[in-house]
Order: C-alpha cells, then structure tokens, then sequence
C-alpha cells in the first residue's frame, strides 16, 4: 500500500491553484535565469495537467503557453511553436478565432516563426494578432505595438522593406495619437523610428528624427540630461553616414562626452564608449592621431578596471568595421519589382579574403584567397574593403596593423530587386 502511494503524482488533481503555483514557479527561475529547473516544471505541469483533465481540455492553455516561452528562450524554436499552435487550437476550440487570450500565443509563434527565418509564417502569426488587438481594444490601442515591431521585423526578414518601414510608422502613428507629437512621453517613439531608419540604411529620414527627439528631450529635460547621450549617439551616426561634415558628428559626440563629465554617477563603461565614438569619427575623418588620443585615453580606463576585460577585448581585441560594409544584406528601398521573386531558387555565395587593416584604419593588402561568387561580385567584395574603414586594434595604448580573413557572404537577392 505504501508503494502504491509513491506512485501516485505528487499534486493530486490539478485545479487552478496548483497550475497558478507551478506558472509562478516557471515565472520566478527564468527570472533567475535557471533555464533548466524553469523548462523541467513547465514540461511537468503539462504533463500533469494532461494526467489529470485530458489533452484537450482548456486547463492546458496556461501550462502550454509556459513551457513553449521556456523552450523558445532555450532556442528550441521548433518545439516552441508546436506548443503555441497547440494552445491557439483548445483557445479556438473553447471561445473562437477572436478571443483575447489568442494574442499571447499567436504573438509567441510569430516570434519563433522570426527566429526559424520562416517569414511569412511569422508575417501571418503577427498580422493575425494584431487584428485581433483592434478587435477587442480599438485600432489605436497602444498594446499592440509590441505586435507591430515583430511584424515590422518580419517583413525586413522577407527582404520587404516598404511593408516594414509602413508598420513602424504606423506604430509611430499610434504613439503620437496617445501621447501628442511633442510631448516628452513621445520621445522614446520618436527615437525608436530614428534607430529603425539608421540601421535600415534610411538615413536622412533618421537624422530629422533624432534632431527632433532632441529637441524634444532638450526643451524637457535641459541640454544635459543623460537620456540625451542614445540620441546624440545616433545623430552622429546619422549624420556621418548621411554624408554630412564629420564636424557635425563630433560635435555631437563631444555633447555626449561633456554630459557624461557632469554625471557623478557615471560609470567606466559609458564614459569609455563616448571616447571610444570620438576616436571612431576622427580614424574616420583621417586624422589617425587625434583618434589615437581618445582610443589611449579609453584603452587606460578599461585597463585599470580588472572586470573590464571583456569590454577591451569587444573594443580593442580586433579591428572593427566602422564604415562601408563589404556587402550589405540589404539595400535601400527597392523599386517595386516587376515580377514574383521564388527566393527558394536561389543560393548565397562567399568570397574569402584576406587583408590588413593599418593602425590608421585603412584597408591594404587585399587578396582573393577562395570564392564561388562570380567574377563581378568578387571585384565588388574588394573594393568595398579597399573603401572600408575601420577601429585598429589597439594594444598597450597604441593602434597597430592587424592581419584579417574574411568570409564574406553574398545574398542570394537577384540584381534590380
């Protein structure tokens, strides 16, 4: 009889307080991010719930919904959208294809279909939220942006840039309904958009906007609040890729430098990458010592701080590439092409090169040591490096030439598109 009892499960019948305790449980280890004592109670309180209620039943959906958020941040992407699925099917089955609690998984499989690079599968999962959000709470509800972002990033993945840039703006639409085009509360919408455009490659649009976030930010807060250090960041970035004068960008860098100076609190780490950016627009402007001064002054800072070596080894370990990429993975907005593209029928190609890359950050010695890329497109990879400029390698304080290998990859995206 003893033995009997050991076999039974430890949770008796699975009502609601036993799920809401083992849904806490979960909540609390990935906050501490013990990712495998929070994978082994979802997958338990799943299996239990299902020993107790059946397989079809609604008590599943909670249950599910944490053990697929587990799975998808241990990277088991596939397995997570199973159990999505899973829950958005006994939702449908219990209360229909509209009903509120089919925002959480739907929005959750679109997030593994992003990360799997099935991107129309993830366009279909987001949109399909989203129309549910303008259901229950209206078309201008702020809680679906967080929905609008990873369908913006889905269509990016799809390579359809138009339809991205239409949902952060709409996005963007939305935050200005709520808070008002000038308000500080808009501020962050506005800065959002403004980093989208930059690392899209849309950079006028992202120079208006961080200028206008700055006004914002500036009027609000005065010209040295740290909240205007990411803004200014990225209006140098903006500006210099946008082809304005290099002055203009470091202006902005040194308001960067000047703020963090008047911030008792602030740490190694950010007054190291305002030099550090300073550095980066002077190698840029060809003015090689004056940079070194900067990268001297930040390498000293990271090398009197033990915990810092993982930041010196980011930033000064190897040359970084901070102008002109060899090949982008995409490129501004296209035209609107003129026929279907079956991208299935396409390949990638590489070209490895080898080069160095001076303590003046320019690019010599360029040579073609393996490829299946054609003729054309191996010409191209070498004089983009030959534009490049990059971060030397600094050691002991002092830049210095570096041999490089790169595996350059080529998309597979027809000419013209």
């Amino acid at each position: 009889m003893v033995f009997l009892t050991l076999l039974v499960p430890p949770w008796g019948k699975a009502d609601e307080a036993q799920r809401k305790a083992a849904h806490e449980t979960v909540r609390a280890h990935l906050e501490a991010e013990q990712y495998d004592e929070a994978l082994e109670v979802a997958e338990g309180a799943v299996r239990r719930t299902e020993q107790e209620v059946g397989t079809e039943a609604s008590e599943l959906v909670a249950p599910l919904l944490d053990l697929a958020k587990v799975q998808g941040i241990a990277g088991e992407y596939a397995t997570s959208a199973n159990h999505y699925e899973r829950a958005i099917s006994l939702i449908e089955a219990a209360d229909g294809p509209y009903d509120r609690r089919l925002i959480e998984p739907l929005s959750g499989l679109g997030e593994m279909h992003l990360a799997q690079q099935r991107y129309s599968d993830a366009v279909e999962s987001f949109q399909r939220a989203r129309h549910i959000w303008h259901r229950v709470d209206g078309i201008n509800t702020l809680h679906q942006l967080e929905v609008v972002d990873g369908l913006a990033d889905s269509f990016l993945g799809a390579r359809k840039l138009l339809e991205a840039n239409r949902a952060k703006i709409r996005a963007f639409r939305i935050a200005e309904h709520h808070y008002g085009r000038a308000s500080l509360e808009m501020a962050p919408a506005i800065r959002e958009l403004a980093d989208w455009y930059l690392e899209t490659g849309q950079h006028p649009g992202a120079v208006i906007l961080y200028e206008r976030a700055l006004g914002v930010l500036e009027r609000e807060l005065g010209e040295y609040d740290p909240q205007l250090v990411p803004v200014l960041n990225g209006l140098a970035t903006a500006r210099a890729a946008n082809g304005h004068r290099l002055g203009e960008a470091e202006e902005a860098l040194e308001r960067v430098l000047s703020i963090i100076e008047r911030q008792p609190d602030a740490g190694i780490a950010e007054r190291v990458n305002a030099l550090v950016n300073l550095g980066d627009w002077f190698i840029q402007a060809n003015e090689a010592q004056a940079a070194q001064k900067f990268y001297a002054e930040a390498w000293g800072l990271l090398a009197s701080d033990a915990s810092s070596a993982d930041d010196m080894e980011a930033l000064f370990g190897r040359p970084v590439n901070l102008r002109f990429p060899p090949m982008p993975s995409y490129e501004p907005i296209p035209p609107v092409p003129f026929r279907e593209i079956d991208y299935r029928e396409l390949r990638e190609r590489y070209v490895d090169v080898e080069f160095t890359v001076g303590a003046d950050g320019r690019v010599s010695d360029v040579t073609i040591v393996d490829a299946d890329a054609p003729l054309e497109q191996m010409f191209l990879v070498r004089k983009r490096l030959y534009e490049a400029i990059y971060r030397p390698r600094v050691t002991g304080g002092e830049p210095v030439d570096t041999g490089m290998r790169l595996h350059q990859v080529i998309p597979a995206v027809p000419s013209g598109y």
